[in-house]
């Protein structure tokens, strides 16, 4: 009887504790959610006017700074509570900073304004407010943090003060004050065709990322670097226009543009990166210019439209899997300089038949040709011997040694065209200064018998011949 009654004080004890415990934190969360008011920095404050759905911050000095993880959020955000509720922010005369991830998810907020007196935006602001279409900047920014408006999906106009020094706007789209750099491209710009202005020396990574609406780009010769996922997943892009001058086109830089069906690269691009065009299902023909160097890792994997490909021989890297999973590719030609076939590069290609390959390959790696299940022979244009001196690995080759080899293969005849390449004059001195007319020919394949008659399928290559 006694061990009961004990049992029964020690759950009615603890049933009491329970209950002051649960009443405590509704009467603190009552006087939380009742808060439209109080301080974010040391002469700061903030008010929420529930009427209109505007918070305002006043007063002088600088906005407190807030970490980005911290849970629960209520404990350091003063309006986190009512991040369903706010519709505006407006930045008092005063004010010179705006804390770091200050409004984070705010995912009601439409609109923001920011006073003259505002120096600094800090890092991740208004990240991820997936409803705020337009922010006006004043005169006085001269900083924006890192992602200050990273993930806002909506976002559709940044217009910055005409009198501020740092940076300027365009229909909408933050530039550096010349316009010569991009800051930001807002990702809910309705812009459906968009020229790139001249003048601008880089396209930033991820700048046009998961912009839905752009189904055309057109990227003036001043551009050096397009920046890695600079387009990626870019569903509805469809034209790609590069005038001659870029140099670099990135990692991922189109990775995922479903859309896009062909592109021509200018004679200027000395690399294309990895996974670059990844997943460009539609892609069918692609013009590259005579400088290439590299083609990075899975540069065209899973391009499913592809058919034929000719890889020129200004490339000497060729990277791991290049080709991967583009089902429809059926041939393959390799043009010089390339010393070994790296990971993969074939693998998954169910549909490809034949590889010719240079005699300056070397070695033939692991999975290079694995599950290529059509694969049947390899025009090579060296010797058996030469061949038999290739370091091939056996693992996930095993269509490889299948295949017939066709020795002392002679490489496709070019098509001699006259000087002018894309638009341009070519070097009268020929590719890198070397002595020659600077003809450009072009390397026929899949039955292409003239300039301009590119095959579907066809990734299609230019390059220059001394003679």
């Amino acid at each position: 009887m006694k061990k009961a009654s004990k049992r029964f004080f020690a759950i009615a004890l603890t049933f009491v504790m329970i209950l002051m415990v649960f009443s405590l934190f509704s009467i603190n969360l009552t006087a939380f959610a009742a808060e439209t008011s109080g301080k974010c920095g040391d002469n700061l404050t903030w008010n929420f006017d529930e009427s209109t759905g505007t918070l305002t911050v006043s007063g002088s000095g600088a906005m407190t700074d807030y970490p980005m993880d911290r849970v629960p959020d209520t404990d350091y955000i003063p309006w986190w509570h009512l991040n369903r509720q706010i519709k505006t922010v407006v930045i008092g005369d005063s004010v010179t900073s705006i804390g770091t991830y200050a409004f984070k998810y705010q995912h009601q907020l439409v609109s923001v304004k920011i006073s003259d007196s505002v120096t600094t935006i800090g890092t991740g602001a208004f990240y991820s407010c997936g409803s705020l279409e337009e922010i006006t900047i004043g005169k006085g920014v001269t900083t924006i943090g890192k992602d200050a408006l990273g993930s806002c999906d909506s976002l559709k106009n940044i217009n910055v003060s005409e009198n501020n020094t740092t940076y300027s706007s365009v229909d909408g789209i933050l530039f550096n004050k010349a316009k010569t750099e991009f800051v930001l491209y807002p990702q809910g710009n309705t812009t459906a065709s968009f020229t790139i202005p001249d003048g601008i020396t880089e396209i930033p990574d991820r700048l046009f990322m998961d912009c839905l609406t752009l189904t055309s780009v057109t990227i003036p010769g001043s551009v050096k670097t397009i920046g890695n996922g600079a387009f990626d997943d870019c569903e509805n892009l469809a034209n790609v226009t590069i005038e001659n001058g870029v140099k670099t086109i990135g990692d991922s830089a189109f990775s995922g543009c479903k859309s896009l069906t062909s592109i021509v690269i200018p004679d200027s691009v000395t690399a294309i990166g990895g996974a670059a065009f990844q997943e460009c299902d539609s892609l069918t023909d692609v013009t590259i210019g005579n400088r290439v160097k590299t083609i990075g890792d899975s540069a065209f994997c899973s391009c499913d439209s592809l058919v034929t490909v000719t890889v020129p021989s200004s490339v000497t890297e060729l990277g791991h899997y290049v080709f991967e999973e583009s089902e429809s590719l059926e041939s393959v030609i390799i043009l010089g300089q390339i010393e070994w076939i790296g990971e993969h590069v074939f693998s998954g290609c169910q549909a490809l038949k034949s590889v010719t390959l240079p005699v300056s390959v070397t070695s033939i790696v692991q999975g290079a040709f694995d599950s290529c299940v059509s694969f049947a022979e390899v025009n090579y244009e060296g010797t058996e011997e030469d061949w038999k001196k290739i370091n091939i690995t056996e693992t996930w080759n095993e269509y490889l040694f299948a295949a017939k080899i066709n020795y002392n293969y002679p490489m496709p005849d070019p098509i001699v065209l006259p000087d002018e390449v894309d638009g341009e004059e070519s070097d009268s001195n020929g590719e890198d200064g070397e002595s020659g007319s600077g003809k450009a020919i072009i390397i026929a394949v899949a039955g292409v018998a003239a300039a301009g008659a590119i095959a579907g399928g066809t990734v299609f290559f230019i390059k220059k011949k001394k003679v």
